[in-house]
């Protein structure tokens, strides 16, 4: 099931520059997340093409850029979009139904939460190195993804994490999985072969059902 989380008429953020917007995550360490600009409204305000940058000024202080928040861009019109190389977080539905069929996530990245890819369009996505877990359903309904490398610092593989990805051909494993959990690869009728590590010490109920 698709989380349907959008960005009340409360605002959800705590300032804003060129058109973004920020959450302080930290006054001591100078940090900042990118946030959606209400929360719950029946539309994203984010539209085209989006660069975040690394650093922001605000109130006479520099701030590093280092997370996208929760629900961010979800269902945001946009185009493309270009995150900084100090992003080390993006949060649950940050992307969800979002029409992007491309983005390059930063290296530093080392946190991805549930639902974050779900729906959306891209097509390929190559994983950086330092994540731990694919969360729940995190490229669940991506219809168009068609190939995925996952990084060997993923040991886990959630529920539902590629459930209904029709279009995915191919997937190159981590080498030190230890998991995969049920639905995993749900109705991922498309995909031709898929070696199992040999670390794998658990695949759960269903983790493959559908697959042709």
């Amino acid at each position: 099931m698709l989380m349907l989380l959008a960005c009340t008429g409360v605002h959800a953020y705590d300032f804003e520059k060129d058109g973004i917007y920020y959450n302080v995550t930290s006054l001591t360490d100078l940090t900042v997340e990118v946030t959606c600009e209400e929360e719950y409204a029946s539309e994203n305000s984010y539209r085209g093409d989006i660069v975040i940058p690394e650093q922001v000024e605000w109130n006479g202080k520099t701030f590093t850029v280092t997370g996208i928040g929760a629900s961010c861009f979800s269902y945001a019109e946009l185009s493309s979009i270009q995150l900084p190389e100090t992003l080390t977080s993006i949060g649950s539905s940050a992307f969800i139904s979002c029409p992007i069929q491309s983005i390059k996530i930063p290296d530093n990245v080392k946190s991805i939460e549930s639902y974050a890819f779900s729906g959306c369009r891209i097509k390929s996505i190559t994983l950086p190195n330092g994540l731990k877990e694919l969360p729940n359903g995190i490229f669940q309904g991506c219809s168009q993804l068609e190939s995925v490398t996952i990084p060997n610092s993923v040991k886990g593989i959630a529920e539902r994490a590629f459930s209904s990805c029709t279009s995915l051909k191919s997937i190159q494993l981590s080498q030190n999985l230890i998991n995969i959990d049920s639905y995993a690869f749900q109705y991922c009728i498309s995909l031709e072969s898929i070696t199992i590590p040999s670390n794998v010490e658990s695949i759960d109920n269903e983790a493959f059902i559908g697959c042709i």
